[in-house]
C-alpha cells in the first residue's frame, strides 16, 4: 500500500511584470505612455539589448542582400552565438502563445574559425541561413498540426579540425488549450514511469508516451507567460539548460529513510529502499502524477531561482524530462526521471514595422 506524502508548499507561477524599451536613452529607467494606459517601466539592459541586435541585424540584412560583399569583419565565437541566438529568437519566436503540448528536437551545426579562433561576419550570415534551414525542418517534422516555435538554444560544443560545434535545442509546441490545474490526473489515471510504456493497467510498449512525458507537457503547459504590453514583443534570450536528475531536490514531507514513494520533487526509486523495484514502484498512481506535476512546479517557480539567484527577468520556458535506469557504485538499480529545464532573460522590444515572421 503507498502512503501519500503531498506537498504542502504553496505552488505559484511567477508572474514578472514586463519592461518597454526605446532604441536608445539616458537614464537607467524611462517611462512611456502606451495607449493612455499606465507608463511602463524600461530599463538600461532591454535598450542596450535591442541596440545590439538591431545593429546586427543590419549587418545580417546587408549581407543577404549583397552576397558578393566580404567586410572583413571578425566577431569573438560568444558575441557570434549571442547575436545568433538573440536574432533568431526575436524573429521566430512565439514563446507566449498558449500551448497544450511541447516536443524538443537537437541538432548541430558548425561553425568555422579564423586563425585567431574568431568568425568572420561573412561565416556568421551563411551558419544563421543554416540553423533557419535546419530548425524550420525540425519544426515542419514535429507533427504538430497548428504549431508555435517557443525557443532556440544554442550552445558552443568542441573545436575540432578549426571548426567549432554548436549544439541546437529547438522547442517546438502545438497551439491550443491550455489548463492550469493544480491536480490534472483523475482516479485510474496511473502511468509507468518511461520507455513509452503507457497506462500501468495496459500491454507495455503498447502506448507511445509514459509519465514522464506526462508530466512534462503538464508543468510546460501550466507556466503561463504573461502577455507583453500593446505595441511590444517580449524576446527571450535563453540561458544554458538546467539538468536535474531526480534526487537533487527532497520533498519536505517525506522524512529518512527513503521508501521509494515521493521522496523527492522528480520521480526517483533505487533498490537500497526496495530491493525488488516492483512494478508498485514503476507504475505512478494518479497521485503521484499530481505530485510530480506539483514537483515540477515548485522546482521552476520556487528551487530553481533560490539555488541561482537569476535576476528577476528570468523566466521558465519550458522542460524535457525522460526515463533513466543505471546502477550506483553500490551496484543498486536506480530507475528515476531526469529533466532538463530551459529557462531564459526576457526583454521588452516594439513590435517591428514589418510582421512577425513564422518559420
Amino acid at each position: 500500500m503507498k502512503h501519500f506524502k503531498p506537498i504542502t508548499t504553496i505552488l505559484a507561477a511567477l508572474l514578472i511584470s514586463g519592461a518597454a524599451i526605446f532604441y536608445s536613452c539616458s537614464k537607467q529607467e524611462t517611462q512611456i505612455q502606451s495607449n493612455g494606459t499606465e507608463p511602463v517601466q524600461m530599463t538600461q539592459a532591454d535598450i542596450d539589448f535591442l541596440n545590439q541586435l538591431v545593429h546586427f541585424k543590419d549587418k545580417m540584412e546587408y549581407q543577404c542582400e549583397h552576397p558578393g560583399y566580404k567586410s572583413g569583419e571578425a566577431m569573438s565565437v560568444d558575441s557570434a552565438v549571442y547575436l545568433m541566438e538573440a536574432l533568431f529568437n526575436y524573429t521566430y519566436g512565439y514563446p507566449e502563445k498558449t500551448y497544450n503540448m511541447t516536443k524538443a528536437d537537437t541538432c548541430s551545426i558548425y561553425l568555422q574559425l579564423d586563425i585567431n579562433g574568431k568568425v568572420t561576419l561573412n561565416e556568421v550570415n551563411l551558419k544563421y541561413r543554416e540553423l533557419t534551414e535546419t530548425v524550420r525542418t525540425l519544426y515542419y517534422n514535429s507533427g504538430f498540426e497548428n504549431k508555435g516555435l517557443i525557443l532556440t538554444s544554442i550552445e558552443m560544443g568542441t573545436v575540432a579540425s578549426g571548426e567549432l560545434e554548436l549544439e541546437v535545442y529547438a522547442v517546438t509546441g502545438n497551439v491550443g488549450n491550455s489548463w492550469n490545474v493544480t491536480y490534472p490526473f483523475g482516479e485510474g489515471d496511473d502511468w509507468w514511469y518511461g520507455f513509452d510504456d503507457g497506462r500501468c493497467d495496459g500491454i507495455p510498449g503498447s502506448d507511445t508516451t509514459d509519465a514522464a512525458e506526462l508530466i512534462q507537457n503538464n508543468i510546460s503547459i501550466s507556466y503561463i507567460l504573461p502577455p507583453p504590453p500593446s505595441g511590444y514583443q517580449y524576446v527571450y534570450l535563453p540561458d544554458t539548460p538546467i539538468t536535474l536528475e531526480g534526487n537533487e531536490y527532497h520533498n519536505p514531507d517525506s522524512s529518512y529513510p527513503d521508501d521509494n514513494y515521493t521522496d523527492y520533487l522528480m520521480y526517483y526509486a533505487i533498490s537500497e529502499a526496495d530491493s525488488l523495484l516492483t512494478d508498485e514502484v514503476k507504475c505512478l498512481e494518479h497521485e503521484e502524477m499530481n505530485f510530480y506535476v506539483q514537483g515540477g512546479m515548485e522546482i521552476i517557480t520556487n528551487r530553481l531561482y533560490e539555488t541561482y539567484n537569476k535576476p528577476s527577468n528570468w523566466l521558465f520556458l519550458s522542460c524535457d524530462y525522460y526515463d533513466i535506469t543505471e546502477s550506483d557504485d553500490d551496484e543498486n538499480t536506480i530507475v528515476r526521471h531526469e529533466a532538463t529545464f530551459n529557462f531564459a532573460f526576457r526583454h521588452l522590444t516594439p513590435l517591428p514595422e514589418d510582421p512577425r515572421s513564422t518559420l
